[in-house]
């Protein structure tokens, strides 16, 4: 029988999927098990900060179609560099941002 917390934790990889798209490769696996982990054991201001980190994966990826960049977030995240600022270098080195970008740009910036 699932406990609640596995039952959760599907629940959030369902999620994860249906606004990702599929995770085929080892680092895109690396990456849902690491945000998957963190959602579910973070506290709440930690949370935010991933939710956030992971909907800057999501405009890289669907609304500039920028897989390099997609990739190398998925990278360093994965490589546990300091997710603040990986997110906002990745952002300034970044010729094209979408209003959503910018507004999680100012959002990271204030993250702790």
């Amino acid at each position: 029988m699932k406990t609640r917390r596995d039952w959760l934790e599907d629940r959030v990889r369902r999620l994860l999927t249906d606004v990702y798209g599929d995770f085929t490769t080892d680092l895109e696996h690396e990456y849902e098990d690491k945000i998957v982990t963190l959602l579910m054991t973070e506290e709440y201001s930690k949370k935010e900060q991933w939710v956030t980190y992971n909907q800057l994966m999501l405009e890289l990826k669907h609304s500039l179609n920028n897989n390099l960049g997609v990739v190398e977030l998925q990278y360093r995240l994965t490589d546990n560099e300091n997710p603040k600022n990986v997110c906002i270098s990745i952002i300034d080195n970044l010729e094209v941002k979408t209003p959503e970008m910018l507004r999680l740009y100012e959002k990271i910036k204030k993250f702790i």
